[in-house]
Formats: C-alpha cells, sequence, structure tokens
C-alpha cells in the first residue's frame, strides 16, 4: 500500500454550531448534523455516546492548522481520562451520565461528522 499519510482533524470543524443532544445509544445531533452510530457495535449504553458528543466537542478547541494526527489526539485523550476521569471531558462539573467509550468508537465518531473538511492530510 506504500506510505499511508496520517489524517489530522480540523479543529474548526468540530465546534457545532448549535445545540449538541445525544437522542440514543446511536444517534448525537451534534449541531446541524445528525451523526449516526450505528456501526459502531461495541457502543452498550446511552452514557458512552454521551461521552463521545463531549469528546467531539473538546476537539473544538485544537489549534488551527494543527498537525497533530487522530491517533496522537486520541492517545492524549486516553491518557487525560486516565488521570482525570471522565469529569474532564465535563469541564469540571460532576455529570453522572457518563461512561467511558474505547478510543475506537471516537474514532468512528470523528470519521462521521463530515463536515467544513473536519479532516485533512498533511504529507510528511
Amino acid at each position: 500500500f506504500g506510505v499511508v499519510t496520517p489524517r489530522c482533524p480540523v479543529g474548526v470543524a468540530f465546534k457545532p454550531n448549535s445545540k449538541v443532544s445525544v437522542r440514543s445509544k446511536n444517534i448525537i445531533a451534534y449541531g446541524d448534523v445528525e451523526l449516526d452510530l450505528s456501526g459502531l457495535e461495541q457502543l452498550v449504553c446511552k452514557e458512552q455516546t454521551n461521552a463521545i458528543s463531549l469528546a467531539l466537542q473538546r476537539l473544538g478547541a485544537l489549534e488551527p492548522g494543527s498537525t497533530a494526527t487522530i491517533y496522537q489526539i486520541l492517545a492524549q485523550l486516553n491518557t487525560i481520562l486516565d488521570i482525570d476521569g471522565l469529569d474532564a471531558l465535563s469541564n469540571g462539573q460532576f455529570d453522572g451520565s457518563l461512561a467511558r467509550p474505547r478510543v475506537f468508537e471516537i474514532a468512528g465518531a470523528m470519521n462521521r461528522l463530515r463536515r467544513d473538511c473536519s479532516m485533512v492530510q498533511h504529507k510528511p
């Protein structure tokens, strides 16, 4: 396959332009986009979907022009969750409606959010 060029999330694309709500275990209304997570078979409860929606919103804080890859961002997020727990996703407020998803499900949700060039590729 040759050299695979890593994809880098564009933070601005992850800023919702209106309300974010979790409608069910498989549906996130993310601004004007509806994310269908039914293909992510390892999601077992709505609480994991709540955590995924908060993780996606956190990506909106990425620096413009950031060259951090999906892998690097997910590794950072995983470290933050290991150290600070799920409260790190909810801006320091206690949120009892969260359960930790695997990084694969967060990556799957990132890939399903297709708007405003949410990913770019930087040639090495």
